[in-house]
């Protein structure tokens, strides 16, 4: 019989495998440009060492009770027509040739949603490089690619000055401006709110981070009990079952 320590490092290495290289095979695909999702290393490995003590099995899969209550902790959506801006809208999806290495006009869409991350005042270079948020922080979400519309898609709360920035930005492929539910500033903000609720409340957070239109989505060993707690002071909350050795190999969106 295995000891805890080689199921550990087992599941590790089958979570390692899982994770391969991007495929196009002529299906979506849809690339979201990810900010950091906090993943909750000291709390997962406080629930390994409980694991060692009371027995590993239910950290595998299809141990823990399957979960079938609804995973989105919602509010009425108030949410308008999107805007459209740049380059034509596509009416047919690219498709991707069987032999290609990456998906279609990777680079351009790539180049032009950093670009739009880093006039919207947000990114890398704010979160990682120590930049100051810029003017446009309190209303910006987040940005993600469609490969397949050649399409960058940005998530803000309305602001006619940033719509005008965007567009600006990005003319060589198509814009979509959509409303978000919060900026990605107040996103990051509840974040930290929402994980002092864990303590002694019956369930541990594994991942928790936002999305690109400003949900937050969250992974835990009690999603029923996460959304009766969490539910009661947010919406627009993801929850859902979760594996705490993805706050060690990283959450899932990462």
């Amino acid at each position: 019989m295995e000891s805890h320590e080689d199921l550990i490092s087992r599941r590790l290495a089958e979570l390692a495998g899982e994770t391969g290289p991007l495929r196009v095979d002529g299906a979506q695909v849809a690339r979201r440009v990810r900010r950091r999702r906090r993943s909750g290393a000291a709390v997962a490995a406080g629930a390994l060492a409980t694991a060692g003590a009371i027995g590993a099995a239910w950290l595998w899969p299809g141990a823990p009770p399957v979960d079938r209550s609804p995973a989105v902790v919602a509010a009425p959506s108030t949410a308008r027509p999107s805007k459209y801006c740049g380059a034509p809208r596509r009416t047919s999806p690219v498709v991707a040739a069987p032999q290609a290495s990456e998906p279609p006009d990777q680079s351009v869409l790539d180049r032009a949603a950093r670009t739009i991350d880093r006039v919207a005042g947000g990114g890398k270079e704010v979160y990682k490089g120590g930049r100051r948020p810029g003017e446009f922080a309190r209303w910006y979400a987040g940005v993600e690619i469609s490969n397949e519309w050649r399409q960058v898609t940005v998530y803000r709360l309305p602001n006619a000055r940033l719509d005008a920035a965007i567009c600006a930005a990005a003319k060589d492929v198509t814009v979509e401006i959509r409303d978000a539910v919060r900026s990605h500033q107040e996103a990051e903000r509840l974040v930290d709110r929402l994980l002092r609720f864990q303590k002694g409340a019956g369930f541990l957070i594994f991942t928790i981070g936002p999305e690109e239109d400003g949900s937050i989505h969250i992974t835990t060993d009690h999603p029923d009990i996460a959304r009766k707690v969490l539910g009661g002071y947010a919406t627009h909350l993801t929850i859902e079952q979760g594996d705490p050795l993805q706050a060690l190999v990283g959450g899932p969106g990462q």
